[in-house]
């Protein structure tokens, strides 16, 4: 089979990708970090933003842009992002969507100081005067960090890991005892969202090469409960785990037939666990 019909979005990274700096496309940027922040900051410890001062907070894979943690930096937070692919300056779009950024921020939260955000419509090195990269894989962030950080975020990043339980147990070793995290995880295939298990069906071989050549962007297909044993064996209890998205059961109905007739490791997999499509881990550090 031509290998090219087995990759999709082979080629740059999406966080590398030339941004759309057009007001309909950064509107929907906007709306999406604003969406992301708020079920963050809905999570805090009684839901109380001001439990963030001070706080030592670690986002992975905060994507195209550093919307998300610059507003938790705006709340008082010592923000530190981790990321293989850190989002580069792009002078086209930056300082328009951080601009924006910033106005509905302040309409928002008008006795909060942004100038987190105002920093940030400067220029990178402004940016960079508020919050720490890491520009690394979650695996390798630096073993000195040990304990170092209060909570950890992550929204659709963990089913792009190339290698789950490493990066997951460094997760462990750079949150501090009694540390929070919480990891919203897509559990779908990427290349297609109607069609959300179709990769289940690959073989190792022909899956590792769609993977790998798309970055990790499909997804690792690893299920919800592939994570909870190796947030168990890495030191985490998992104190709820909030199902969000479910598989059609028509869709279900079409596909369970040929995943059991199939030779892919997951031929055996309940249904029950396949029918859970997105979901959030709320995690504390043992």
């Amino acid at each position: 089979m031509n290998l090219r019909r087995l990759v999709f979005n082979k080629g740059l990274p999406q966080n590398l990708r030339p941004r759309d700096p057009s007001p309909a496309s950064v509107q929907q940027d906007i709306d999406h970090a604003f969406e992301t922040a708020h079920s963050y900051l809905a999570k805090l410890p009684g839901g109380d933003t001001s439990w963030l001062r001070g706080k030592n907070v670690l986002e992975i894979g905060p994507g195209i842009h550093y919307g998300v943690p610059l507003i938790l930096a705006c709340f008082g937070a010592c923000v530190a992002v981790a990321d293989r692919f850190p989002p580069g300056w792009q002078p086209a779009y930056h300082p328009v969507f951080y601009s924006q950024l910033l106005d509905r921020f302040a309409g928002e939260f008008p006795a909060i100081d942004p100038s987190p955000l105002r920093a940030a419509v400067k220029d990178q090195t402004s940016l960079n005067d508020h919050l720490t990269e890491i520009k690394t894989p979650v695996e390798r962030i630096p073993r000195r960090k040990r304990n170092g950080y209060d909570v950890i975020f992550s929204n659709a990043v963990l089913e792009h890991l190339f290698l789950p339980f490493r990066a997951i147990r460094r997760l462990a070793w750079v949150t501090r005892p009694g540390g929070l995290g919480f990891h919203q995880v897509d559990f779908r295939d990427h290349r297609d969202f109607s069609r959300p298990l179709e990769y289940l069906l690959l073989s190792r071989v022909r899956f590792w090469k769609v993977f790998y050549w798309s970055h990790g962007e499909c997804g690792n297909r690893l299920r919800p409960g592939g994570f909870s044993r190796i947030f168990a064996r890495s030191g985490f209890t998992i104190r709820d785990f909030e199902v969000n998205m479910h598989a059609a059961d028509a869709y279900l109905n079409e596909f369970m037939p040929r995943l059991r007739k199939s030779s892919s490791t997951y031929a055996d997999c309940p249904e029950t666990e396949l029918k859970k499509l997105s979901g959030c881990f709320h995690l504390v550090k043992t």
